[in-house]
C-alpha cells in the first residue's frame, strides 16, 4: 500500500493555542454583550477584541489564524448583507418623501467626508487636490454590511423592518456603490499619473 503524500497531517494543538483560541472566542460574545449593555452597539466591543488580539496592538494571534478569520469574515460579512437584504422593506423606499430623505442622507455621507479633506488637507497640510480627494473618497464609504449588522443587533425593536432602518440602509447602498465608482476612478487615475511619471 503506498502512502500518499498529499495528505494533511494532523498535529495536536498546544494548551497554549487552545486557550488562546477559547478566550478570543469567549471575550468576543463578552466584548459584544458588554458594549450592547453599554451603549447599544456591539459591533464595536468585538471591533475592540480583534484589535488587541490581532497586529494594531498585542499581536497574539497567528498570522495564518488571522487570514483563517478574516476569511471566516468575510463569509459572514455575505450571509449578513444576504439577510439584511431578505428582511428590508423596499416598499418603504418607493415613498417619494423616504427616497429623497435616503437619497440626501447618501449624499451628504459623501460630499461631506470629501469636502472636508480637500479644505484641511488641501489648504490645510498642503496636499495637492488629488491626494486630498482621495483621503476623503477613502472616508467617505460606509459598510453596508456594518449598517445591517447594527439594525438586526436590535432584534426586539426590529429597526430593519421600520422605516428608519429601510431609509438608512439606502443611504448605505447608495454610499457603497459611489464609494466604488469613486475608487475606481481614483484607481484610474493613479495609473494615468504613473504613466505620465519620467
Amino acid at each position: 500500500m503506498s502512502s500518499n503524500t498529499h495528505s494533511f497531517s494532523y498535529v495536536q494543538p498546544t494548551i497554549v493555542s487552545l486557550l488562546i483560541l477559547s478566550s478570543f472566542i469567549y471575550l468576543l460574545s463578552v466584548a459584544r454583550s458588554l458594549a450592547h449593555h453599554l451603549f447599544y452597539a456591539g459591533l464595536i466591543g468585538q471591533i475592540l477584541v480583534g484589535m488587541i488580539y490581532a497586529r494594531p496592538l498585542a499581536n497574539i494571534l497567528k498570522p495564518e489564524w488571522e487570514q483563517t478569520i478574516l476569511d471566516f469574515g468575510y463569509l459572514g460579512l455575505l450571509l449578513v448583507v444576504f439577510e439584511g437584504g431578505l428582511e428590508t422593506r423596499l416598499d418603504f423606499l418607493a415613498v417619494k418623501s423616504n427616497l429623497f430623505l435616503s437619497s440626501v442622507i447618501g449624499i451628504t455621507g459623501i460630499i461631506t467626508p470629501i469636502g472636508l479633506s480637500i479644505i484641511l488637507c488641501s489648504f490645510g497640510f498642503k496636499f495637492n487636490l488629488l491626494e486630498s480627494f482621495t483621503m476623503g473618497a477613502s472616508l467617505s464609504a460606509t459598510s453596508l454590511g456594518t449598517t445591517f449588522a447594527i439594525l438586526s443587533s436590535h432584534g426586539e425593536y426590529q429597526l430593519n423592518k421600520s422605516r428608519m432602518g429601510t431609509i438608512l440602509v439606502g443611504a448605505a447602498l447608495l454610499d457603497d456603490i459611489s464609494g466604488l465608482v469613486i475608487a475606481s476612478v481614483i484607481e484610474k487615475l493613479g495609473n494615468l499619473g504613473q504613466q505620465n511619471l519620467p
